[in-house]
């Protein structure tokens, strides 16, 4: 509570209030969102929406990039004016739950106008589990991703490794890094490596969850990511990407831009980068599910909608509605169809359209299976600045070569334990 407090004055002081949108009006339902990318496939969804209530329209307003959604939204709720729904990440719900400010969504679930039998099984468990806190639901699953191997099935061929057998653990994937990366000049530097991708905590988490490690303790109160096998783990991030013998990583987004010219066999990403690829590769794309050593393990990623508390009854009616109405297997479809991201209900693999954009993607159901034994990151207020230390205190740090996996992973969880301790 005392850290959301210091935010919302941060922010008060960084950001004008005048440049905050406006809280709604009663008579309508504002939606912060950050899917800039998507916004007309959205907006398709919540014109429909509104012919069936008209009586009280969702507005919805793009923010663009979370990072400025999340700022708008601290700044709007020191206004007292926050919008009636947003797209959160579960850090920030796990905050605005303590600050009191988000609407729990348990009762409007269990209601005469809530999910049915069907319903609480169709959504992905993993989804659920989520958005769940104590046994209530306080946020609803929306653009949710798993992590997937996308791979040049084109340099497999070449490379005399079978495009039908992308590598299915932690030793496979290594070897055939080594085989895809090829120094065709001579220069000592590869001309074509094995493999690329984003040094970022899901990256290490997938690792982490695959070897049998866990970032927390089970209640929560310790960080555990500097176990012998967070340390191993760290190692062989190391060992694929910071060492740049096999593979390489970036800070941001430009390994996909490598992969699309053709220069890496295999790239490690969210599951929406199938939306990035279409049309835009001149090879056959391969997709597969990570690569796995203890346990067959991938990390979900994405936000869940919130609803906050200070919105009318009536405008909380209308916002369970549009959510229902959002996620319900037809749009939930839609919207996996259009983005990339994975359907959040079961039901959607059944509707033909899904068949067969799933048949046009080999490998893209087994992508899809992970969800089964996926896990999503820690949803308690403590990971709102853990994950942060994680990435630029030990992730960064050990991908530039400036510290050792135990070191960087020791310093980070004793950082994470000070938030724990101090009530945070």
């Amino acid at each position: 509570m005392r850290r959301l407090v210091f935010s919302l004055l941060l922010v008060c002081v960084l950001l004008p209030l005048a440049s905050c949108v406006p809280g709604p009006s009663e008579n309508e339902v504002t939606f912060w969102h950050a899917m800039g990318r998507w916004e007309d496939d959205l907006l398709a969804i919540i014109d429909e929406f509104n012919k069936l209530h008209p009586e009280m329209p969702v507005k919805a307003y793009n923010m663009s990039r979370y990072q400025a959604l999340s700022q708008k939204i601290i700044a709007a709720v020191a206004a007292g004016q926050p919008p009636t729904i947003s797209q959160a990440y579960e850090s920030w719900t796990a905050e605005m739950m303590e600050g009191g400010i988000v609407e729990c969504l348990q009762p409007y679930a269990d209601g005469e106008n809530g999910l049915s039998d069907f319903d609480w099984g169709d959504y992905r468990q993993v989804f659920l589990d989520e958005c769940t806190y104590e046994g209530k639901l306080w946020s609803f699953p929306f653009n949710k991703s798993v992590r997937t191997l996308f791979y040049n099935r084109d340099l497999f061929a070449a490379t005399g490794l079978d495009p039908d057998n992308p590598p299915r653990t932690w030793d496979e994937l290594r070897d055939q890094c080594q085989q895809l990366t090829e120094d065709f000049d001579g220069d000592g530097t590869p001309d074509q490596w094995g493999i690329s991708a984003k040094s970022s905590v899901t990256f290490f988490g997938n690792l982490l969850l695959q070897n049998g490690g866990n970032f927390f303790s089970d209640d929560g109160k310790v960080s555990t990511i500097d176990s012998p096998e967070g340390i191993e783990a760290m190692q062989y991030m190391w060992d694929l990407l910071g060492s740049r013998k096999i593979g390489y990583s970036t800070f941001d987004y430009a390994f996909q831009n490598e992969f699309k010219a053709g220069k890496v066999g295999m790239m490690e990403s969210s599951s929406v980068s199938l939306s990035f690829l279409r049309g835009r590769i001149d090879f056959e794309l391969g997709v597969a599910p990570l690569p796995g050593r203890k346990l067959d393990r991938a990390m979900i990623q994405g936000t869940n909608l919130v609803v906050f508390n200070k919105a009318t009854d009536a405008q909380k009616r209308t916002a369970w509605e549009f959510i229902k109405f959002l996620t319900n297997t037809e749009n939930a479809t839609r919207w996996a169809m259009a983005t990339g991201y994975a359907p959040v209900r079961k039901s959607c693999l059944a509707v033909p359209e899904m068949k067969v954009y799933m048949d046009a993607v080999p490998g893209l159901q087994e992508s899809y299976d992970q969800l089964e034994t996926a896990q999503c990151e820690p949803s308690n207020a403590a990971w709102f600045a853990g994950r942060k230390y994680l990435e630029e205190g030990a992730i960064q740090r050990v991908m530039r070569g400036s510290a050792s996996p135990a070191e960087a992973l020791r310093k980070t969880a004793a950082k994470i334990n000070n938030e724990i301790e101090s009530g945070f």
